[in-house]
């Protein structure tokens, strides 16, 4: 039988339980070595991000490592917003899950159908293998082009979705350390955004559209540096320099 627990800073929690996406409704976390890990991969992204447990509390509470099961992200994020000690309990037991803070708790009927994590394991093996080849190829993919950039000049881009059609596609161009992000269709109205980048390749273009939950998707990661590895029509990722988070944002083929 399933039986994990441990403490969590609330407001830590509540960014890390609503902070996976656009289609991402309920997650699988595994707590371990005192983080708690969530991975997602759905039709628009993979991300994996980790946060911290509350060390104190965690060993009072008799801290468990093992899975917990979130089946509506939504109602969970409700609950911990309406919340106000700092300190936030979890426990899943068999197909229970229970979230305690203060005198308030949460209780809902877990499963393992988990919908965000069902090709999770397909996607970790790739994720493994392009870490293996120095991320030179994702799958049959090739990887051509390398870059550093800081998150702060990622964000901010939802105002392009809004020019636009809302869903238009978002193209993406890496040449000559430069990301130029463009929001709209060809025969449409279009609005872009020019980024400056330190490329690690020389001499190297890349171009992929993508479906028009980017500039939301690429909120999600934290602050920081991050390396931007891109191929052309192919994925784009973003791994955080400093901390455990990767985004994957899947090209969308078919769009114009």
């Amino acid at each position: 039988m399933t039986h994990t627990q441990a403490v969590f800073d609330t407001e830590t929690l509540l960014g890390f339980v609503k902070g996976f996406g656009e289609g991402v409704d309920d997650l699988r976390c595994t707590i371990s070595d005192m983080n708690m890990k969530g991975v997602v991969d759905v039709a628009s992204h993979y991300f994996e991000k980790k946060i911290s447990i509350s060390h104190a509390k965690s060993l009072q509470y008799n801290y468990t490592p093992g899975i917990v099961c979130i089946p509506d992200v939504h109602k969970l994020a409700a609950f911990l917003k309406s919340c106000d000690d700092n300190l936030t309990f979890i426990r899943h037991v068999g197909n229970m899950l229970t979230v305690s803070n203060g005198n308030q708790r949460f209780s809902t009927p877990t499963h393992d159908n988990v919908l965000s994590y069902q090709t999770v394991d397909r996607a970790t093996t790739a994720i493994n293998q392009a870490k293996k080849n120095s991320w030179k190829k994702l799958g049959r993919a090739e990887l051509q082009f390398h870059a550093t950039a800081t998150m702060s000049d990622l964000q901010g881009l939802g105002s392009m979705t809004k020019v636009v059609a809302k869903d238009s596609p978002v193209r993406i161009k890496m040449e000559d350390s430069q990301m130029v992000i463009t929001a709209g269709s060809k025969r449409g109205a279009t609005m872009s955004r020019t980024i400056e980048i330190d490329e690690l390749t020389q001499g190297v273009t890349a171009e992929t559209v993508f479906a028009s939950q980017l500039p939301k998707l690429l909120s999600i990661m934290p602050s920081g540096e991050v390396t931007l590895r891109m191929g052309h029509e192919n994925a784009l990722i973003v791994e955080h320099n400093d901390l455990a988070a990767l985004l994957i944002l899947k090209h969308q083929e078919g769009m114009e």
